[in-house]
């Protein structure tokens, strides 16, 4: 059960990632 949700938290964290990483790199390359 522990590892099932450790696992779960560690896919959601990685979402929440590449999300924020997508919603980041335009203004990266804007100020390029």
């Amino acid at each position: 059960m522990r590892v099932a949700l450790f696992a779960l938290s560690a896919q959601v964290g990685c979402a929440l990632a590449a999300l924020l990483d997508d919603a980041y790199r335009p203004d990266f390359e804007e100020v390029r």
